[in-house]
């Protein structure tokens, strides 16, 4: 009877330590691709575990204070926990063991706060490389990077910044120069085209179906052959620069745009793509005027994860007249959000029936091979991450 007891006591203990508690995400396993959309409500966040181990990270934005017009959800966890210290304590518990406590890519789609990091008053400034840390430029303190990959290093002087004004850029410029004068990381431009610029590090020759293709950056998308200049030498705005790419590993495919929502790149890229495609971040947070029919047409993803933190996204006539009619294609529509502001609830009641998930970190779990995928979404109110929902098996077509 003790021996039963002790058993009884000792077994919650042994669950966790081997990573069994039913309310945890199971520990990642080689051969699996884990795409975590993490959610602070402050910031787009994305953070990638491919099937060797490699590790990736696309955007870490920050902001604390609202400048903007529009209302804003709560900040997750909660409003004294920095955006990019809950970057930082989300990946650390999910960093697996060949990662050796660092990250091997990091991606900067674009130069927007909401992405890099805004200059706040009470943000530190680094004492030798004299850059605010925010964003990226923060989470790079707690777990370092290998290569960082924007899209124009090193020359920042050409870019046109209109939105989180140009000292955040400045501010960029002064840590990664900081970082690579001082052999901390390694620093590359994104290269359009290029399917060889993240590449698994640890054990490629057992995946030979994954593959990271460039599609598009400032402007330029790849058309299959060469790049192409989608607004013939005009300028364009900073959103419509982002760094664009498709992952794919078997017969999943997911695609990943950054705020790349400009029509007249949105749809060259997704006719380069050329094929339905099992999963996709939204275009520019679902704010006004995206994902647009031709793109959606062509694309036709299964599931949309969308990271917002404004009362504009989802914009409600987005959802209504391109994604959730007919207009673009029929079949699953799988909706997964981080968050929701009740002013969208307001103006589209139904959308808490049609959508998958209204909150929380969004983990895409993509099975060895590529043959299916699972999406679950854990608690993003503390640190637990315990799940919350977890999806039926999608099957890769």
């Amino acid at each position: 009877m003790k021996k039963y007891l002790l058993f009884i006591t000792i077994l919650p203990a042994l669950l966790f330590a081997t990573g069994c508690n039913r309310n945890q995400l199971p520990a990642w396993k080689e051969g699996y691709l884990d795409i975590h959309s993490i959610n602070t409500g402050r910031g787009e966040c994305t953070f990638y575990i491919l099937p060797d181990g490699t590790t990736m990270l696309i955007d870490a934005g920050e902001f604390s204070t609202n400048t903007n017009v529009h209302p804003l959800v709560p900040q997750k966890p909660d409003s004294l926990t920095r955006p990019s210290a809950t970057y930082a304590r989300y990946i650390k518990h999910f960093l697996p063991r060949q990662a050796q406590g660092a990250i091997d890519y990091v991606l900067l789609t674009h130069f927007h706060m909401d992405h890099m990091g805004r200059i706040e008053a009470d943000y530190a400034t680094h004492p030798e490389g004299n850059y605010v840390k925010t964003g990226l430029s923060a989470l790079c303190e707690e777990i370092p990077y290998r290569k960082v990959v924007d899209r124009i290093w090193p020359d920042y002087d050409s870019v046109r910044n209109e939105i989180g004004g140009k000292e955040g850029l400045a501010n960029w410029k002064k840590y990664m120069d900081f970082g690579v004068s001082e052999g901390k990381i390694k620093a590359e431009r994104f290269e359009i085209g290029s399917s060889s610029q993240f590449v698994l590090s640890h054990h490629p020759e057992r995946y030979p179906s994954f593959r990271i293709q460039n599609q598009a950056s400032n402007g330029w998308f790849w058309d299959g052959e060469k790049a192409v200049d989608a607004f013939d030498g005009k300028i364009r705005r900073e959103n419509a620069s982002s760094c664009c790419l498709l992952l794919s590993y078997g017969d999943f495919d997911w695609y990943a745009g950054g705020d790349c929502a400009d029509r007249k790149i949105e749809v060259p890229i997704a006719r380069s793509v050329g094929r339905r495609i099992e999963a996709m971040k939204s275009n520019h947070h679902l704010s006004w005027h995206t994902m647009d029919t031709l793109t959606l047409a062509v694309l036709q993803p299964r599931v949309i994860v969308s990271q917002s933190f404004y009362s504009h996204q989802p914009d409600v006539p987005v959802l209504e007249t391109n994604i959730y009619s007919d207009k673009a294609y029929t079949g699953d529509k799988s909706l997964y959000f981080t968050n929701i502001h009740p002013y969208t609830l307001e103006v589209m009641p139904s959308l808490a029936e049609k959508a998958a998930s209204l909150s929380g970190h969004v983990v895409i779990r993509v099975a060895p091979g590529g043959k299916s995928f699972k999406v679950y979404i854990l608690k993003d109110t503390d640190f637990s991450f315990e799940i919350k929902s977890v999806s039926d098996t999608y099957t890769c077509q």
